[in-house]
């Protein structure tokens, strides 16, 4: 019983250095070119740290996953600019109230989840399939659609990350990230048949 819960203990400490570690290396590149890179990062660390393996530490393995994809900083800048954007739309249109603000935010808010998703499943497919960015954005996309169940459950699991942040920062910035490495790993990964495998 005692080695189960230092075992468990050690796991859900490898989970916060793993979350802390995500908002560090996003800020280094300012959130706008280095979510691809931190995001790459966060769904391939999350595997090291279920399997166990005590080889590396959480910070080496989350570096040198980063550095392997830090290249992809034009995708990130175009992918958190359109979020950016349609955040932006949706807080000015909650301040007109007609039917087209009504509209305008039905549209805006699918654009957004879809983009989000989107990434997801386009950052799965980089990472797991050692693809060029095009190709995983491709089918990245036609996964989404493909997997509606799976789409759907993973917006419902960033529409309930939006709610923590909204009403909790602190446990958003502590367990977030490694939530959504959760779910990434159990609703995207388990779709996806692995090319090579990362070390």
């Amino acid at each position: 019983m005692t080695d189960k819960m230092y075992a468990l203990s050690q796991t859900l400490y490898k989970l916060f250095q793993l979350s802390f570690y995500f908002w560090i290396y996003l800020l280094r590149g300012f959130f706008l070119y280095s979510m691809i890179p931190a995001l790459s990062a966060l769904f391939l660390t999350i595997n090291y740290i279920i399997v166990g393996d005590e080889e590396e530490s959480v910070k080496v393995k989350y570096r040198k996953y980063f550095h392997m994809y830090k290249q992809h900083r034009l995708p990130s800048f175009l992918f958190t600019s359109v979020m950016i954007f349609s955040y932006v739309i949706l807080f000015y249109m909650n301040k007109i109230d007609n039917d087209i603000s009504v509209i305008v935010t039905i549209v805006v808010l699918y654009l957004l989840f879809l983009t989000a998703v989107t990434l997801i499943y386009c950052v799965n497919y980089l990472v797991i399939k050692q693809l060029t960015f095009k190709e995983a954005f491709i089918l990245g996309f036609v996964a989404v659609v493909k997997n509606i169940i799976r789409s759907l459950l993973l917006a419902f699991v960033i529409v309930l990350l939006y709610l923590a942040a909204y009403w909790n920062l602190v446990f958003f910035v502590f367990f977030g990230p490694f939530i959504l490495s959760l779910a990434s790993k159990f609703l995207v990964q388990t779709t996806i048949q692995p090319n090579v495998m990362n070390n």
